[in-house]
């Protein structure tokens, strides 16, 4: 576990992280309301200084996953007892069923799980069109935009179409919704657990950086 500071991370992964941490504990950063905060721990302690809800020692986690059980259950008509951590999301959400499995799902836990993206050679393919293009701009600019263009509107489209799974279990899925939907995983939104907040902090910063990370 190494020390991160703020001037460590990419502005734009930076950029990334905090809106998808407003987002997640329905918090908004001002302009320049971060400049003098240097340390990840600083930055941690700020957050939770910002969520402005009753501290309630309960579990977002176990919320999410009574919330998500019954979801399913219910798009799928089955017994909510069939469904346990381990689950298998493939087997719960056919691929040819997916898309439509998925949206009724989101509907009835009333927000997006972000759970879908292309195959991992779609993705490759329309990266290299992207670098293939950005080189021709040297030679050719027309054929350069061109290849960009498509790959613009190769990426809406695949990403759109996606059907492969992100995560594999109910488990891996549970910890998605906690770190990306924190606050509407919880059965009262009205509340947090102050104890969760800075592990969750972690776990999302730990993620985008590919690397452990401290306080």
């Amino acid at each position: 576990m190494r020390q991160i500071l703020i001037a460590d991370i990419d502005t734009e992964d930076l950029e990334d992280l905090l809106l998808q941490i407003e987002f997640s504990f329905d918090i908004k950063f001002e302009r320049n309301e971060l400049g003098a905060i240097t340390k990840l721990g600083e930055l941690f302690d700020h957050i939770e200084s910002k969520i402005d809800l009753e501290d309630k020692a309960d579990c977002t986690h176990q919320q999410a996953f009574y919330m998500l059980r019954k979801s399913i259950a219910q798009t799928l008509q089955i017994d909510k007892s069939a469904i346990g951590l381990q689950s298998k999301l493939a087997d719960l959400m056919p691929r040819n069923e997916r898309r439509v499995l998925l949206r009724q799902i989101e509907k009835h836990l009333g927000f997006k799980l972000n759970l879908l993206k292309p195959s991992n050679w779609v993705d490759t393919s329309l990266m290299i069109l992207v670098l293939i293009s950005f080189a021709t701009l040297f030679y050719d600019s027309r054929i350069g935009f061109t290849g960009i263009l498509i790959s613009i509107v190769g990426f809406r489209v695949v990403y759109y179409l996606a059907k492969e799974l992100k995560v594999e279990t109910v488990a891996d899925l549970v910890r998605k919704m906690t770190r990306e939907n924190y606050i509407k995983s919880r059965r009262n939104s009205t509340t947090f657990n102050k104890n969760e907040v800075k592990k969750i902090l972690t776990e999302i910063f730990s993620e985008y950086l590919s690397s452990p990370v401290s306080r």
